[in-house]
């Protein structure tokens, strides 16, 4: 529940403009809980901030349980995978880091998402971009995180009680300011 609040709060603060669907600690499949969110009009393309922000919801089950136990579990396995895959393709593809090379470019452009993010890794100058960009993007959760732990204990305890909250529901409950 911990874990599941994180996202969900981290989410709340840093991208206002999605949609909060479904936060769950249901078990489905391999996921323990989930949080459900998504754009609340038709996206096409996506800015720096924006990818930024999903970075940062992807950290917020992390630090979540980094702040509240002191350590954190193999849960936030996915999210770290998620995380280093959009910094790999904005570093990679996006001409989002200090390189204006696109490896996207490389022999007709036919790349996948995980050669790109295989090739991006593989290069030092890559690897130490991609790795710089994560590492903000958690300090500034971690950061955000203490300061609005409130909300994340409002969420955790709303979940411990009903175990999913569906829509409004997390408004209805007065946990949001």
């Amino acid at each position: 529940a911990t874990h599941e609040a994180g996202h969900a709060t981290v989410a709340y603060l840093v991208a206002p403009h999605r949609r909060l669907d479904i936060l769950s600690i249901i078990k489905r499949r391999d996921a323990l809980g989930m949080l459900a969110h998504g754009d609340r009009e038709d996206v096409f393309t996506r800015s720096e901030s924006e990818l930024k922000a999903l970075m940062q919801i992807s950290f917020g089950g992390m630090v979540a349980e980094d702040l509240f136990f002191g350590e954190t579990s193999t849960g936030p396995a996915s999210d770290l995978s998620y995380a280093t895959t959009v910094a790999a393709q904005m570093i990679g593809a996006c001409g989002m880091g200090d390189s204006l090379v696109s490896l996207s470019a490389i022999a007709g452009g036919g790349i996948s998402e995980a050669n790109l993010v295989s090739k991006v890794l593989s290069d030092s100058e890559g690897r130490a971009a991609v790795e710089g960009l994560l590492r903000n993007q958690f300090e500034l959760v971690q950061n955000l995180m203490r300061e609005h732990r409130h909300l994340v204990e409002a969420l955790r305890d709303a979940l411990l009680e009903r175990n999913e909250l569906i829509g409004k529901t997390t408004f209805e409950l007065g946990i949001w300011p």
